[in-house]
C-alpha cells in the first residue's frame, strides 16, 4: 500500500472546508492536493514548477514506480555490459567478491602450477605411472619435479619389458622436467647421481614441498 502524504492531505482538506462557498477553483485545488497526498502524483506542483521554473519534490509518478524504474535501469545496464560506475548502479558485494575470486583462479590456472612428485618405490608399474603423470602435467604447462627417495633412487636400474620407465624419464627431462635423487639414499646403495637422476639433498626436498602447489607421493 502506498504511503499517504499527510501534509498535502491536511492542506487540501482545509482548503475545501474553509473555502466551501468559494469558486470552483478552490474545490479543484483542494481536490488536487488530496489526490497528490494519496497517490504522490503532484499535477499542480508540476504545473507550477513548469510555469515558474521552480523545482518540485514529486516526480509525477507513484513512489513504487520510481524504485522500479531505477531497478530497471540497473538491469538494463547489466545486459549491455556497462560498468556499474557509469550507470550509478553498484554491483552487490558478494557478486564482486565471487567475480574477483573466479578471475584469480582463472589467472592461476592459465599460468600452470608447480607439481612435486615424491617417488619412494622401485616397482616398475608404479614408477611408470608416476612418470606418466609427470609428463602429462608438463604438457599442460606445469613445472614438474620428481624427487626420488628410498628405493625410488633405483630408477636408473629399473627394467621392465612391459613398462618403459627409462623412456618416460627421458621424455620428462627433454621437456624441461627435473628428476632429483636423495644423496643419502644413493650412498647407502653404493650408487651415485646420473644424467637422469641428479644428486640432491634433504634441503632440496624441503624446498620442493615448500614451493610446490601440489605434492603427490608414490
Amino acid at each position: 500500500m502506498q504511503s499517504i502524504n499527510l501534509t498535502r492531505l491536511t492542506i487540501g482538506s482545509l482548503v475545501i472546508l474553509g473555502l466551501v462557498f468559494w469558486t470552483p477553483v478552490a474545490y479543484f485545488a483542494g481536490a488536487m492536493m488530496i489526490f497528490a497526498g494519496l497517490t504522490n502524483i503532484c499535477l499542480l506542483e508540476r504545473l507550477f514548477a513548469r510555469t515558474f521554473g521552480t523545482t518540485t519534490s514529486c516526480s509525477g509518478a507513484p513512489r513504487g514506480n520510481v524504485a522500479d524504474a531505477a531497478q530497471a535501469n540497473c538491469s538494463a545496464a547489466g545486459q549491455t555490459n556497462q560498468p556499474a560506475t557509469e550507470t550509478g548502479c553498484e554491483e552487490p558485494k558478494k557478486e564482486r567478491i565471487s567475480t574477483q575470486r573466479r578471475e584469480l583462479i582463472s589467472g592461476e590456472r592459465s599460468k600452470g602450477m608447480t607439481l612435486g612428485l615424491v617417488l619412494s618405490t622401485n616397482d616398475p608399474e608404479t614408477t611408470f605411472n608416476a612418470l606418466r603423470l609427470a609428463n602429462f602435467s608438463k604438457a599442460q604447462g606445469d613445472e614438474v619435479t620428481v624427487f626420488l627417495l628410498g628405493k625410488g633412487v633405483e630408477l636408473d636400474q629399473t627394467r621392465s619389458e612391459q613398462f618403459d620407465v627409462r623412456g618416460q624419464a627421458e621424455a620428462l627431462l627433454r621437456t624441461g622436467g627435473r628428476i632429483a635423487a636423495c644423496g643419502t639414499c644413493l650412498r647407502l646403495r653404493g650408487m651415485e647421481g646420473s644424467e637422469v637422476c641428479s644428486l640432491s639433498t634433504m634441503k632440496d626436498m624441503y624446498e620442493l614441498l615448500k614451493e610446490s602447489d601440489r605434492v603427490v607421493s608414490f
